[in-house]
């Protein structure tokens, strides 16, 4: 799932201006563009501030004892994550970069979100899996995991578990939802993945492109044009 940085996105709004208006030579300044563009991404993932405090018993809530640390960001859902396959393995690539939490708890909630759905345990949250636990759970009796999936975030993916000798995919759970922990959006980097879900990168540049004054309609077509 490709994410984009500012500066890509910003690259293709100066082209879609110009095949708009070929013969104006009004130039809009490309810091602007990525001002805009961060801008509405923020107001697209409505995204929330997030802090959390750790220490090394992770007490929650309380003030951090001596060499404990307040973690700072931004809680964003995104949705409509692809499942897929990597030889008997199924995964999903994470839609943007989390921000560097102990345990991996950037990662705040994976929900399966297949319209098939045949149960009601189906369509509560995977379970999270410490790294390099996968291997202790297979030693464990059938329904450790109270029948339902897990998922180890390794990299920029999340690896799912088996249910009863049967894939996610398996189960016709072919997108998932995550809850993530991230940067604002208006504070990414310009060579950084902007913090969004790729599914939402249309909305992002049609968006954009109205406050220069592109109509939505035409912001599509150039769009399906690859301008």
């Amino acid at each position: 799932m490709a994410r984009y940085t500012p500066n890509q996105l910003a690259e293709q709004v100066e082209r879609m201006l110009q095949a708009f208006r070929p013969t104006s030579d009004h130039h809009i300044d490309k810091r602007e563009i990525k001002m805009r563009l961060k801008d509405r991404a923020a107001e697209l993932m409505n995204a929330r501030r997030w802090e959390q405090m750790y220490d090394g018993e992770r007490r929650y809530g309380q003030r951090p004892k001596a060499g404990g640390e307040v973690y700072h960001g931004w809680l964003m859902t995104f949705e409509n994550i692809d499942v897929e396959e990597d030889g008997d393995k199924c995964y999903s690539e994470l839609p943007a970069e989390p921000l560097e939490l102990p345990e991996n708890d950037a990662i705040q909630h994976v929900f399966p979100e297949t319209g098939t759905l045949r149960s009601d345990i189906d369509q509560e949250p995977i379970i999270p899996i410490p790294t390099n636990a996968t291997t202790i759970l297979r030693t464990l009796p059938a329904g450790a995991l109270e029948q339902r999936f897990g998922y180890e975030a390794i990299g920029d993916r999340i690896y799912y578990t088996t249910r009863r000798g049967k894939t996610i995919l398996d189960e016709g759970i072919d997108t998932v939802k995550m809850v993530m922990v991230t940067v604002n959006p208006q504070e990414a980097r310009d060579d950084d993945p902007l913090p969004i879900s790729p599914h939402l990168r249309n909305d992002l540049l049609i968006q954009t492109l109205a406050l220069f004054g592109i109509d939505a309609e035409k912001a599509l077509d150039l769009i399906k044009d690859n301008v």
